[in-house]
């Protein structure tokens, strides 16, 4: 109980700072409708933004090597070995038939990861320790769609 005291009053602390900032991934759909995401998360990071032929994304990199990100490719072609193992040789065909769906674990290293489609837009987070797990879920969880 203490623990999550203490994770609710962190999570409270950092949406009131002024040590966040909104940053958005915006998009077209395919019926030409235009989409924008927003999500207040912590300064501190580096932007890397990438446009390949099949993908658009943007990531925020931080110092210890945590990153969340936003991406249009909702017909990925590789997960995490470890997704593999907990969600079935399937996993490709399952996110790319459903409209929303959540996938998460560890990696080799013991970090945790979380990927979510929701329709036309694919964001998460990786390589986050255990001690900043609680947070970068808010961060997911609060999503906004414009």
């Amino acid at each position: 109980m203490k623990n999550r005291l203490t994770v609710m009053s962190f999570v409270l602390l950092f949406f009131s700072c002024s040590t966040t900032k909104t940053v958005s991934f915006k998009l077209r759909g395919n019926d030409g409708q235009k989409f924008n995401y927003q999500m207040r998360i912590p300064k501190g990071y580096t932007v890397r933004e990438m446009d390949f032929e099949n993908e658009r994304a943007k990531v925020f990199l931080y110092p210890d090597s945590s990153r969340l990100f936003f991406s249009d490719n909702v017909k990925p072609s590789a997960f995490y070995p470890q997704a593999y193992k907990k969600y079935g040789k399937d996993l490709n065909l399952n996110f790319l038939t459903n409209d929303t769906i959540t996938i998460n674990g560890t990696d080799e290293a013991g970090n945790f990861w979380e990927e979510r489609k929701a329709q036309n837009v694919v964001y998460g987070y990786m390589k986050v320790s255990l001690e900043k797990k609680g947070m970068f879920d808010s961060i997911l969880n609060n999503l906004i769609k414009k």
